[in-house]
């Protein structure tokens, strides 16, 4: 058992700490930066990743993701209060009808925002069978609201979901902090 204390990987409260700042200046800002085509020469650098940011909406996705202190830790301004759980919310949707009617409401609070951008944060994805449900309504909202997921520590059969999902939806991208490779996990003996 201590030979196996150096291959173990904790992640606690420090480490959470810098994979929030690490997700916010690294998948975030390079995707933003994409997404409005700024030039890291433009004299107006500043201001127009500012105006990225206003017309972003942070939202966990799952209630492990601590969101409020994503957004402290990032210095992020509030501008936008509301950051709902969505898994939850599709979750507890069981008519058509009720869909329906969250996916206008959602839509309406996005444009009356003037959001041009969403991005999902997770704490932690192993296969994305959690996520997957609450991913797909969201992109159905809109194609012209961007969607950026942003699991901090993604597994490789996450991988795979993020590709089907992305190969599904042209507005959605994943912008992972670490993707855990399979040598990593201790999984079952193989059947011979």
């Amino acid at each position: 058992l201590f030979r196996l204390i150096p291959e173990l990987f904790y992640v606690g409260e420090k480490e959470f700490k810098s994979l929030y700042r690490s997700a916010y200046n690294g998948p975030i800002l390079r995707w933003l930066i994409r997404q409005e085509n700024i030039g890291l020469a433009d004299t107006d650098l500043q201001e127009q990743l500012n105006n990225a940011f206003k017309s972003t909406w942070f939202c966990p996705l799952t209630d492990s993701m601590n969101i409020n202190r994503f957004y402290k830790l990032n210095k992020i301004p509030g501008s936008h209060d509301h950051r709902p759980e969505f898994r939850s919310i599709v979750e507890i949707l069981e008519s058509d009808d009720a869909k329906d009617i969250a996916a206008r409401d959602i839509n309406d609070y996005i444009i009356k925002n003037e959001i041009k951008y969403l991005v999902l944060l997770e704490d932690f994805v192993g296969s994305g069978t959690q996520i997957k449900k609450t991913i797909e309504f969201l992109a159905e909202l809109s194609e012209d609201l961007k969607i950026l997921v942003v699991p901090l520590i993604l597994c490789p059969e996450g991988v795979v979901t993020a590709n089907l999902l992305m190969d599904k939806y042209s507005q959605l991208d994943f912008g992972q902090v670490i993707i855990m490779p399979r040598s990593a996990f201790i999984l079952p003996a193989r059947q011979v």
